[in-house]
């Protein structure tokens, strides 16, 4: 499960990395939560280019009545995804990157859940795979609600997660992003392989600051090293089974 993030790359470097038009802006932020508004990398198969705007994290589907399930769908697992009415269509055919320089999980051995920040070696800006949907509805007075929303997909632990918790988002090699995106590609079957595990080797991570489990702390000190980075040749450790939302 992934529900707090960091982006803490410039909107334009982003930009330049992802190769996409910067549509809307953004600053970076330590610790993005779920109901959020967060940058998402699409494509255009019309104008062939990809484009940034930004996107509530929470799916809402296009046949849903309200925005309930928003706060149930800031995630969809990778060996669901594509049989679950709330996913499936938006799999097919509405694919696209989150931007990330890391994230957060948390470690359940410990008496009191203790945060741990994951991240690229370098700690260069990847990328989570997601989907995204438009949804809309008019009042009895004629106002209409328009909302467009995505999810990050996840997928089993790597080596490396696998000491924190059983789960981890999706991270999409760059050899893969015009497939992943390109809306036309219909064959979900080809993404089975793409919605593995990201190799733990080029990553890294290490304990943080329950200061960070405060949703308006977006500052740097939420990625600050609090103890020894994780350590590959350490004896794996079987996560304890998420039941509730961490933190709230």
């Amino acid at each position: 499960m992934s529900s707090r993030f960091v982006l803490k790359t410039p909107d334009t470097e982003i930009a330049e990395n992802f190769e996409a038009e910067l549509v809307d802006h953004f600053k970076p932020h330590y610790n993005i939560e779920p109901g959020s508004k967060i940058p998402v990398v699409r494509y255009d198969p019309v104008l062939k280019k990809r484009f940034i705007h930004l996107l509530h994290w929470g799916l809402v589907p296009s046949w849903a009545k309200d925005r309930k399930l928003e706060h149930n769908n800031f995630n969809a697992r990778a060996e669901t995804i594509g049989e679950l009415a709330s996913f499936k269509s938006a799999y097919k055919q509405r694919r696209c990157l989150i931007p990330a320089d890391g994230f957060y999980e948390w470690d359940r051995d410990k008496a009191i859940p203790a945060p741990y920040f994951f991240c690229m070696e370098d700690e260069s800006p990847f990328a989570f795979a997601g989907i995204w949907e438009s949804w809309s509805t008019t009042d009895k007075n004629g106002v209409t609600e328009t909302l467009q929303s995505c999810c990050v997909i996840t997928t089993d632990a790597n080596k490396l997660m696998a000491k924190i918790y059983n789960r981890m988002p999706v991270i999409v090699p760059l050899k893969n992003y015009d497939t992943w995106l390109d809306p036309m590609f219909l064959d979900t079957s080809n993404f089975k392989t793409m919605l593995r595990p990201f190799t733990a080797e080029p990553m890294k991570a290490w304990p943080v600051s329950r200061s960070m489990t405060e949703g308006k702390n977006s500052k740097a000190s939420c990625v600050k090293k609090m103890g020894m980075e994780l350590n590959l040749v350490e004896v794996k450790r079987t996560a304890k089974p998420r039941k509730f939302y961490v933190p709230s």
